[in-house]
């Protein structure tokens, strides 16, 4: 049953999240587009395609698991909605998404999701603000012990288990049962079209790569979806 909630004295239901859950999905998958071609390839992008990726997934949990944020979040991202126009993205920090999934762990979601998500996180901070400098007897030392290209690209081939993943959860775990889910998943096939909005963006290759993981998603949910009907 989708829940409401009252902002101004006007009811906003979990169900007006869509439109922005549906963005996420598909910056999700768009950045993983961009990072399956650069698992290959020695370069930081890597780390910074890899996380926004899962970020944007978490994202999309959000979104469509809303009753499980707190009184005071939700009712910040209902006042950012403007009644229903626009994207109250910008009220979901960082840190938000970790304390999100972290709850989500007792409904589920698996500990190597959240792990996995920290670590993308860190990686993608040290490569965006680092080298790491320490001073140590007057002499300057860059640490970067706990990052390698290596362990950035095991991060990066998990990304398939993760949204696999992340799908499952969300169709047990959101509203309405998860129908939104697979409508979400089958609606964002239109960004990546010949003339969607990422074909400016991206190359062919790459959206390509983005288009298999919704079209696999979009089936796996709606197959969840008819079992967990039965």
């Amino acid at each position: 049953m989708t829940k409401q909630f009252e902002i101004g004295g006007k009811p906003v239901s979990d169900s007006g999240l869509y439109p922005w859950s549906l963005g996420s999905i598909s910056r999700a998958l768009f950045f993983y587009g961009e990072s399956s071609f650069l698992v290959s390839e020695k370069t930081a992008t890597l780390a910074i395609t890899t996380y926004y990726s899962l970020f944007h997934l978490s994202i999309f949990m959000v979104y469509q698991c809303p009753h499980l944020l707190d009184d005071n979040k939700r009712e910040e991202i209902n006042k950012r909605l403007k009644q229903g126009v626009k994207d109250p993205r910008n009220e979901i920090s960082h840190d938000n998404v970790l304390t999100f999934l972290e709850k989500c762990s007792f409904l589920g979601l698996p500990k190597y999701y959240i792990d996995t998500y920290r670590q993308a996180r860190e990686f993608r901070e040290f490569m965006n603000y680092g080298p790491n400098i320490r001073v140590d007897s007057g002499n300057k030392i860059i640490d970067s012990c706990n990052f390698s290209f290596r362990k950035e690209n095991q991060i990066a081939s998990q990304l398939n288990s993760l949204f696999e993943t992340a799908i499952l959860w969300s169709v047990k775990n959101s509203y309405d049962s998860g129908l939104w889910v697979p409508i979400a998943l089958d609606q964002s096939k239109y960004f990546f079209d010949n003339n969607g909005f990422y074909s400016s963006w991206s190359t062919r290759a790459n959206l390509a790569q983005s288009e298999m993981l919704r079209e696999y998603l979009h089936k796996l949910s709606v197959t969840t979806l008819n079992k967990n009907k039965k």
